[in-house]
């Protein structure tokens, strides 16, 4: 990663995203008549999805409406899992051009099917979280990028911003950026694909049967795995989403949660029981996994794996 200042697209994105979101909501007319153009085909759905993010989820609103891409051929769906903040006010200042679901208390695997299942009518499918935000050229150069792939390019993702709370940001490279097509041993031996970067074909999260119900947290890199046993991923050199990095984020206060379902998604990899007994050569792998990922001693790693096998 490389700190950087944001780049003039950043800036000048941030800045209209500010500028809108201070009159609530109320943007111009440019934006006002979303739900008149919903009769030609969807290419994109872009879902957010929400948990007590109301401080963050105005500019995450704001960041997917002022896309370059034609209004009329993408939708944002918004789902919200039982918020007890303002999270709902602030959805429903755009209800005039998002559509809102109530999932309930259910995981973000659970209510990310739901939506899919029943609400979701893009091509191409993106999620975003709802303290991460996008570029304005994020949907057409995703979008662009699947166009024009042969079609056993099952995803595409890209570099993104780390914004810390303090504004510094750094832009991440995945450290194989140069290799256009990234083959399933990559991603299996560590998850170097940021979530809000990704844009997948919906008929390849239809043919993995969408995302694994059985994992709370890691339910993206699953689904990374899964698809990189049908095709291959898309590359797209160039930074389009800000991750935002802060002490409440899922990555930091799930992390536990986090290496649970990461022992059981490479355990299930390797055909190993969840609480079976390791080959050593088994254990080996399981536990360079979690050096890569969560950069753990091997002493660390160990404990966790002895930890879940108990």
């Amino acid at each position: 990663m490389n700190q950087t200042t944001p780049t003039s697209e950043a800036k000048l994105a941030e800045e209209k995203i500010c500028s809108i979101c201070k009159t609530k909501g109320h943007y111009d007319k440019e934006h006002e008549d979303w739900e008149k153009t919903t009769q030609n085909k969807i290419k994109v759905t872009i879902i957010i999805q929400n948990k007590n993010y109301a401080q963050y989820l105005r500019k995450t609103i704001m960041s997917c409406i002022i896309q370059d891409f034609p209004k009329d051929q993408y939708e944002i769906i918004g789902y919200d899992a039982n918020s007890d903040d303002k999270s709902m006010d602030v959805y429903n200042e755009f209800k005039d051009r998002i559509k809102i679901v109530e999932v309930g208390d259910k995981t973000q695997s659970h209510a990310l099917n739901e939506v899919l299942k029943k609400h979701a009518k893009g091509e191409y499918i993106s999620i975003i979280n709802s303290d991460d935000w996008l570029l304005p050229h994020f949907v057409k150069i995703h979008a662009d990028t699947l166009d024009e792939a042969p079609k056993d390019i099952v995803m595409a993702y890209s570099n993104a911003y780390m914004e810390i709370e303090s504004g510094i940001r750094e832009v991440y490279e995945p450290k194989d950026k140069d290799k256009k097509l990234i083959l399933k041993k990559e991603i299996f031996e560590k998850n170097f694909v940021f979530q809000p970067s990704v844009m997948i074909r919906r008929s390849d999260l239809d043919r993995i049967g969408l995302f694994d119900e059985k994992l709370v947290h890691a339910w993206d890199y699953k689904a990374w795995i899964e698809l990189a046993k049908i095709g291959s991923f898309a590359y797209i050199d160039s930074v389009t989403t800000v991750y935002r990095m802060h002490q409440k984020m899922g990555t930091v206060t799930k992390r536990d949660g986090l290496i649970r379902d990461s022992i059981r998604i490479v355990s299930e990899h390797l055909k190993i029981p969840i609480k079976g007994k390791y080959t050593k050569k088994n254990k080996e792998k399981i536990i360079n996994h979690l050096k890569k990922n969560f950069n753990f001693s091997d002493e660390e790693a160990e404990r966790h794996i002895d930890n879940e096998n108990n």
